[in-house]
């Protein structure tokens, strides 16, 4: 995204300024395509809204002569803020569904080896019709995904998947959940109460979205920054107990801050997991049998420090880098909201229906 012109003077100023939000708008016209319902089409609305109303001001603001910072520069910042929070949501979005697709077709692919080592192809014709369209869907889904077409990537390597025969049932519980109406009306709930408190308070409230490994904080019910995140080395699965490496889903907040020398790791920021839902989801997991009944809920989960590996390397905590953790440090306190959620991707945010940002900060 191109950054905004904010020195110089007149006329040719304000055709920069003009020029800075008609770029970005073209860069919004090229991600509309592959935003999804939910965040990423909310993000590109706000990012619109906003650069409308920066154009409005530039348009309307007399530049004065010799004037260094015109009266629109905040607005303007502001609103090309709005658009790379936009681009970047939109980013890790369409990542999260290429690395679904690929693993749907990986899946798929060794579905089909497996189905075919078993030499009923040859000589049974139901078993070979079957699986001569898997293959012909995995080939679809091969030519999509090069595409970059990845949500029908996914579906056509499900399809090739069906027809080869049953996937382990690890990989079908795991996309399976993220799509799952119960779990989606769950995270949207925490989502909106974690956004609603900050627009409420005036405070920031930081969520995380553990498919997209993303996190946004919101100040006053806007997003103003994002991160990368690391989660567990089990980080996608849904956390049952101590040791699993699962990153836990809810509403949680700082419980205490612990700066250099006080955690193993650069800074942290420790959570209240296991809160009062994490522990009736677990005593209801001994009970069905999901977990052992000696094992332990687990708890110190925190976002901290020494992040930036590039894979899901913690225990069941998020990481971000240290300079990150600098910045959220700072700005969250004990109480604030850490939302942590499987995917955000139904979430409706700025239902308010106002625009803008306070930047990112």
């Amino acid at each position: 995204m191109v950054s905004a012109f904010l020195g110089g003077c007149g006329t040719e100023e304000r055709e920069r300024a003009l020029g800075d939000i008609d770029e970005a708008r073209r860069q919004l016209a090229t991600l509309t395509p592959h935003a999804r319902a939910g965040l990423a089409n909310d993000s590109i609305r706000l990012a619109r809204e906003g650069l409308l109303d920066a154009e409005s001001v530039v348009r309307r603001t007399r530049v004065w002569p010799f004037d260094d910072s015109p009266a629109w520069a905040p607005q303007l910042e502001r609103a090309l803020d709005n658009a790379r929070i936009a681009s970047w949501v939109v980013e890790r979005q369409r990542a999260a569904e290429r690395e679904e697709a690929k693993a749907w077709m990986v899946s798929a692919g060794a579905s089909l080896r497996h189905a075919r080592g078993t030499g009923l192809d040859g000589v049974h014709f139901a078993v070979e019709t079957r699986l001569r369209r898997s293959q012909v869907a995995l080939d679809a889904a091969n030519r999509l995904f090069d595409a970059e077409e990845y949500e029908m990537a996914t579906e056509k390597a499900r399809e090739a998947a069906d027809l080869a025969g049953e996937l382990p049932p690890e990989t079908k519980a795991l996309f399976a959940r993220f799509r799952d109406p119960a779990n989606l009306r769950k995270w949207r709930e925490w989502t909106r109460a974690g956004i609603d408190e900050s627009r409420r308070t005036g405070k920031p409230a930081l969520v995380v979205d553990k498919r997209a490994q993303m996190a946004i904080l919101w100040t006053k019910g806007k997003p103003t920054r994002w991160f990368d995140v690391e989660l567990g080395y089990n980080g996608l699965e849904r956390k049952l107990k101590s040791g699993d490496g699962a990153t836990p889903e809810g509403f949680y907040r700082v419980l205490r801050k612990k700066g250099r020398g006080e955690t193993k790791y650069y800074k942290a920021l420790l959570l209240d997991y296991p809160n009062a839902e994490d522990k009736r989801r677990f005593r209801d997991a001994r009970q069905n049998g999901e977990v052992h009944r000696s094992s332990a809920i687990g708890g110190l989960i925190e976002v901290h420090g020494d992040g930036g590996r590039g894979t899901n390397w913690t225990d069941g905590c998020v990481a971000v880098t240290n300079e990150e953790m600098d910045f959220l440090f700072e700005k969250l306190a004990v109480g604030s909201p850490v939302v942590i959620v499987g995917s955000d991707e139904s979430i409706r945010v700025g239902g308010d229906g106002e625009g803008g940002s306070d930047g990112n900060e």
